[in-house]
């Protein structure tokens, strides 16, 4: 009976959930003036424009790789009219890993982009090795000859700054750069086996030094100042199982731990409580993707013939995050739901790169900017951020790719400047995943 109460108050509720409202500004004619987005049909998008875009942002991405390391790339004024400076770097390992993703789904689709590949996976290695001691992750890597580009040093991020080899580096690294690190060696392992040797010796040194320091990230000194350094759970699980594939390890020990760890989680009030992040901890849920996505790719050989063992992977990311984003167009989602699940959502994830195709390279705010609505703990509590969602090509310039952002998420000011460069990273990678995993 409480079960059936809470269900019916919770259909209740949802009749409360809120719907975006927007009012349209007035239309200027200045040059970053996108009002006329407001208009724009993402379905009459064709397969050929579509297809220019994503050339066009492969092109961005491959200019925003430095080493094969992907920055986020801006201008140092409004004047410039192409980018002449690099961000911050706080998060270019973990989107490295998703570069090498895309370009090795592109490579296995097509047989091109082996360059690409090649360089990301250098930068991946450059990442693990930039400080002079292997396994030791950087957020970021930069070449000294260029520092000025960067505006190195950086002092105010000291202790963790450091210079080695005639690279500049940051480390203070997370789980989070851990998870695209993996994700990215991981399909890379699938899909292109002439790179696996390369994989399995990076594989091998992060397991090495995680060992080393009792399954925490540390820098070369074996410090660390953040809370988000412990590894466990399946990104622990993940890393194991594709040194244990790369390495010749016990992939049948990983996977049974990896169905405890389904099995233990299908219930947990954690699951649940994971709807929340619609309200403050949006990027969790790419987190949460990316290391079942990391599982899914490793699943044929770690547990080969196991129909079960994937569907309890469905269960585990059905319950973690795909439940709580599953209308909010995203290309991203619906591709890594589609390799998991083999549910087609092609229609969806095809109007999302469509969508967001429309957008210009440069970062021009959304005209629908100052007008933030953003989910109440109600809506997250009931499950109800739907009505919230706007189209990709109507969201806030990001810094890496729009995937990563709430999808309401239309900025607090106006922006003339358009200082931003997108990296291309958004729609290279949600497309040739959609390709990948869709038709």
């Amino acid at each position: 009976m409480k079960h059936v109460a809470l269900g019916l108050l919770l259909v209740l509720l949802a009749g409360c959930c809120t719907e975006a409202e927007f009012t349209r500004p007035p239309s200027t004619g200045e040059p970053w003036d996108l009002t006329y987005l407001i208009d724009a049909d993402p379905s009459s998008v064709s397969v050929a424009d579509l297809t220019s875009a994503v050339v066009d942002a492969e092109g961005r991405l491959t200019a925003s790789m430095v080493d094969g390391v992907v920055w986020s790339r801006t201008r140092s004024s409004a004047a410039v009219s192409a980018p002449d400076v690099y961000g911050t770097g706080g998060d270019s390992a973990l989107f490295t890993g998703v570069a090498l993703a895309t370009w090795a789904w592109k490579h296995a689709a097509t047989g091109e982009s082996l360059a690409q590949l090649d360089a990301a996976l250098s930068g991946v290695e450059l990442l693990i090795n930039v400080t002079g001691q292997p396994g030791v992750i950087a957020r970021c890597a930069l070449p000294l000859d260029q520092a000025a580009a960067f505006g190195w040093p950086w002092a105010h991020r000291e202790p963790f700054v450091g210079e080695h080899d005639g690279y500049g580096y940051y480390t203070r690294a997370t789980r989070d750069q851990l998870t695209g690190l993996v994700f990215g060696l991981a399909v890379a392992w699938a899909e292109v086996p002439a790179v696996r040797p390369r994989v399995a010796d990076l594989a091998d040194q992060l397991i090495a030094r995680l060992e080393a320091d009792d399954w925490h990230i540390r820098d070369e000194n074996g410090a660390n100042d953040t809370g988000a350094d412990g590894v466990d759970g399946i990104l622990r699980l993940g890393l194991e199982a594709l040194d244990a594939v790369a390495n010749g390890g016990d992939t049948a020990g990983v996977a049974d731990r990896l169905r405890d760890l389904f099995g233990d989680f299908a219930e947990a009030v954690e699951a649940w409580i994971n709807r929340f992040s619609n309200y403050d901890g949006y990027f969790a849920y790419h987190l949460r993707a990316l290391r079942c996505a990391t599982v899914f790719v490793l699943a044929s050989e770690l547990a080969p013939g196991d129909a079960g063992f994937t569907a309890d992977l469905r269960d585990y990311a059905q319950a973690t995050w795909w439940r709580y984003v599953d209308g909010h167009r995203s290309a991203w989602f619906d591709g890594v739901w589609m390799l998991i699940s083999g549910e087609d959502r092609t229609a969806q994830a095809l109007y999302s790169l469509q969508s967001l195709s429309l957008r210009p390279s440069r970062g021009y705010g959304s005209p629908y900017a100052g007008q933030e609505q953003t989910p109440s703990i109600l809506d997250a509590l009931v499950n109800c951020t739907e009505g919230l969602v706007v189209d990709p090509h109507l969201r806030k310039p990001t810094g890496y790719t729009t995937w990563q952002k709430e999808p309401w998420d239309v900025g607090e000011h106006p922006d003339s400047d358009g200082l931003l460069e997108d990296t291309g990273l958004a729609l290279t990678s949600g497309y040739w995943l959609y390709r990948r995993a869709g038709p």
